[in-house]
């Protein structure tokens, strides 16, 4: 039997691909060639809940914005969230799994090296409603914004610290602010 980690790594690794196939529909040979940039993981850990990402990034290159230093990334990721306070019951766990789309909008040097800004608003779909520690989402459907700042190491690694919001922009109530600060690891191959 496969043990929970591994289950939701497989099942993780299947979405990206969906997602790669259905928004890149291109050849199995030119999708190994290089269809992300980069590879990330994710986590947040509070007194209420967890969250754990895993996903890609594909740069958007356009002259105009990079003449600038600045650069589009599309993010696709799978996340999970691991409530500790689930209905409003202290030890009550109960886990939401969500999937997400955000485009970002990155400041950062030509050589994409060094310090970097960045900001982003993203759409994402959550398993169940959220309802954790007194904030209880009215929809499945959340906005997913962020700013964060980072770093690019010449070895194509790169650490990242974000304020993640999710919302769902007062599209129906309650519509609880769902706040996490995350560290995030990226690699590029």
């Amino acid at each position: 039997m496969m043990k929970r980690c591994d289950l939701l790594s497989a099942l993780c690794s299947s979405l990206v691909k969906i997602l790669v196939m259905t928004i890149f529909p291109v050849s199995l040979t030119t999708a190994q060639a290089q269809v992300f940039d980069s590879y990330f993981a994710e986590v947040s850990k509070s007194s209420n809940a967890n969250l754990y990402k895993l996903g890609a990034q594909k740069s958007v290159d356009y002259a105009w914005l990079n003449e600038k230093n600045l650069h589009l990334l599309m993010e696709f990721n799978v996340a999970r969230f691991n409530l500790k306070k689930y209905q409003n019951v202290s030890g009550n766990k109960h886990s939401i799994n969500m999937v997400g789309l955000t485009p970002i909008l990155r400041w950062q040097s030509s050589t994409k090296q060094g310090l970097f800004g960045e900001i982003g608003v993203g759409v994402n779909y959550m398993s169940s409603h959220y309802n954790n520690a007194g904030q209880e989402s009215s929809s499945k459907y959340e906005f997913g914004d962020h700013i964060g700042i980072g770093y690019s190491f010449s070895n194509s690694a790169e650490l990242t610290v974000k304020y993640q919001h999710f919302s769902n922009g007062g599209f129906s109530h309650p519509n609880p602010a769902i706040n996490f600060t995350t560290i995030k690891f990226a690699y590029a191959f």
